[in-house]
C-alpha cells in the first residue's frame, strides 16, 4: 500500500483546476480505510503546495456516500 507522502513531480497526478482554492475530499467508509486515508493525504499534501486548502469527509463505516444518500432520500 502506498504511504501518505506524494511524489511531488509525478506528471500523471491529478491537479485541481486553475482558480480552485478549496477542495473537499470524500473517503469511502466501505473501502480499506488505511489505503484510502493515504490517498487523501497524498492529494492534500500535493495540493497544499499549490496554495489549496483541502478538507476530508468520511462516509459512515461500512458504507459510501451514495449508500448514505439513498437511505436518507
Amino acid at each position: 500500500v502506498a504511504g501518505p507522502e506524494p511524489v511531488m513531480d509525478d506528471p500523471d497526478c491529478v491537479r485541481p483546476p486553475d482558480g480552485i482554492t478549496e477542495t473537499f475530499l470524500l473517503g469511502d467508509g466501505d473501502s480499506d480505510h488505511f489505503a484510502t486515508e493515504n490517498v487523501l493525504k497524498r492529494y492534500a499534501a500535493r495540493w497544499a503546495q499549490q496554495g489549496h486548502t483541502t478538507r476530508a469527509a468520511w462516509a459512515e463505516a461500512g458504507s459510501d456516500f451514495n449508500d448514505m444518500w439513498r437511505v436518507r432520500a
